[in-house]
């Protein structure tokens, strides 16, 4: 009998790409939700981290840096 110890790697490589996939999709609602309402950010063209070097968590804290840097001048 074979043993299925490819199936579960690839089982195992699909769970932890769908995990990388979600925690990108919070991410990325947690921008959008943030971003919301912030006149400057609104108004720049099409901001897109999708195949760029940055991701959506990284948006995500430097949008709130700029915002509370922006408030307080």
């Amino acid at each position: 009998m074979k043993c299925p110890y490819n199936f579960f790697n690839r089982l195992k490589q699909y769970f932890r790409e769908s995990l990388r996939q979600g925690t990108e999709l919070l991410w990325a609602k947690k921008w959008e939700d943030t971003k919301r309402g912030i006149k400057w950010i609104e108004d720049m063209p099409g901001i897109s981290p999708c195949g760029a070097a940055v991701g959506y968590n990284y948006l995500y804290i430097m949008t709130r840096i700029l915002y509370y840097v922006n408030r307080k001048s």
